[in-house]
């Protein structure tokens, strides 16, 4: 429209007028964001856009999903659907138990079709163990990457804590894992520390994992979680 007498002058908008419902009044995004999501940034005072996925850099890892375990007696806890297009992936595991009274070996087997089937030899697996009475072992497997040896569930408050690496899941390298696992309670009521990691023989992609005990079932004394993290690849 015309403007009768001046023009009015430009004015900057500054933060007393912005009204929060601005953005509480929004649709709220109820998942993390996209790579190509946008966000506003003040770079030295100007205002520019940035895509999400520069923001926290490379190497950073994201949420994907957690397994609870409770007395529900699974024979296996598997992750499908892994990514083999170079990203790598965190799991955490808290308060996981052998349902079996004899010792167990506690394993980190992978699929190359999507969980349909499991490795169960070939791998080239170390694991070494620091005792809380002073004692260490160290031992070796091939039916899974192996991430506590000699585990009792049966033991009051026994149970498994721990964290892994998984790398290299693409056809033309061999599948790799790096962690540390935590036994609380054995049969002498010792704690176990445990330093692991190894090779999976064979240059296949990885599309899948599961943790499995040697024998028995997969259970907690109250609530164990395993929790799976994507790395996010700037």
């Amino acid at each position: 429209m015309a403007y009768i007498g001046n023009k009015p002058a430009n004015k900057a908008v500054v933060a007393s007028d912005l009204d929060p419902a601005v953005i509480t009044g929004q649709t709220a995004l109820a998942v993390s964001p996209a790579d190509t999501d946008e966000f506003l940034i003040s770079d030295a005072g100007t205002l520019k856009r940035i895509d999400a996925s520069l923001i926290g850099g490379g190497g950073a890892y994201e949420f994907v999903s957690r397994t609870a375990v409770g007395g529900s007696n699974v024979a296996s806890v598997a992750f499908t659907n892994l990514s083999t297009s170079g990203e790598n992936y965190l799991f955490q595991w808290n308060g996981i138990d052998s349902t079996a009274d004899s010792s167990e070996d506690f394993y980190l087997q992978v699929s190359t079709d999507n969980g349909s089937n499991y490795r169960t030899s070939d791998y080239k697996s170390a694991c070494f163990q620091f005792y809380s009475d002073g004692g260490e072992d160290s031992f070796s497997a091939s039916a899974g990457f192996a991430m506590s040896e000699n585990q009792v569930g049966s033991e009051v408050n026994s149970g498994n804590c721990g964290f892994l690496y998984l790398m290299n899941m693409v056809s033309s390298q061999k599948t790799a894992v790096v962690g540390e696992n935590v036994t609380v309670g054995d049969s002498s009521n010792r704690v176990r520390a445990n330093v692991f990691g190894g090779f999976y023989n064979s240059a296949e992609d990885t599309d899948a994992v599961r943790f499995i005990f040697e024998s028995g079932n997969i259970t907690a004394s109250t609530v164990g979680f395993i929790t799976m993290y994507k790395q996010v690849i700037a």
